[in-house]
């Protein structure tokens, strides 16, 4: 189940939810023993967070948690076509919420404001609610703050996330991720066995595909789509592309 394909990732989550319930955020408290909570943060690109989506919505029969960010070079939750993508997204019945990149910051207040202002902009523009938050590559300082937002759900918080520790404790809720397109905390399914089962997964949808892509051809279709999508906009936006490019021989 490390070849990150998308029948890997079904037997990965099926073998999960048949020994631990599938719980959002808003069904955890802090007395439950058994939950597990999936969560993805969409770093590179809205449709491969659609693909996997649907995926889980027509494969798995589940709903999850997305999280988009509003500053990120590599694209742009506003365009027309990613609001499309993402209020179908919504449409499934997955939770959207707000993946933060704090740009450095690690103090208390100018934190929340910066999420409160991003957060805003993304429930405003997505025209859907947007009640949680996640952060993109967290400082220890930023997550040991424990920062509440009335009203908002802050995934690194108890009763959610604890800090890991080597070996893990019984009682800690036991966080996964696929992060650089490895397990850096054990797999997922390294605890089933034990008495408590605590689970939040963190996945990139980058990283799942049908065929189980090695991260270099991960970033290589990633790539190819971005120039298709940079061509079709040029093309929507200029007559007279790709005539000139032609003309240069640069196509």
């Amino acid at each position: 189940m490390n070849d990150f394909s998308y029948p890997s990732y079904r037997q990965l989550i099926e073998a999960i939810i048949s020994t631990i319930p599938l719980k959002d955020f808003t069904e955890v408290k802090e007395t439950d023993d058994h939950f597990f909570i999936l969560r993805h943060d969409v770093e590179f690109s809205v449709e491969k967070a659609y693909e996997l989506a649907q995926f889980e919505r027509d494969h798995l029969g589940i709903t999850s948690s997305y999280f988009f960010q509003t500053r990120n070079y590599a694209y742009n939750p506003f365009a027309f076509q990613n609001i499309a993508l993402i209020q179908h997204i919504a449409a499934m019945g997955h939770r959207i919420g707000l993946h933060v990149h704090t740009n450095g910051l690690i103090e208390h207040d100018p934190l929340v404001t910066l999420i409160k202002k991003d957060l805003a902009m993304l429930q405003n523009g997505l025209e859907l609610p947007v009640d949680r938050f996640s952060f993109h590559r967290p400082k220890h300082e930023v997550l040991h703050q424990h920062i509440q937002i009335d009203g908002l759900i802050n995934t690194y918080n108890t009763p959610y996330f604890h800090f890991y520790t080597k070996p893990p404790k019984l009682e800690q809720v036991h966080y996964f991720s696929d992060s650089e397109h490895r397990w850096n905390y054990g797999h997922p399914l390294s605890i089933l066995d034990e008495p408590i089962k605590k689970i939040q997964l963190l996945t990139h949808p980058y990283s799942w595909s049908q065929q189980g892509m090695d991260n270099v051809n991960n970033f290589k279709q990633l790539i190819q789509r971005q120039e298709a999508r940079m061509k079709q906009s040029m093309h929507d936006e200029c007559n007279h592309f790709p005539n000139e490019l032609l003309t240069n021989v640069l196509l």
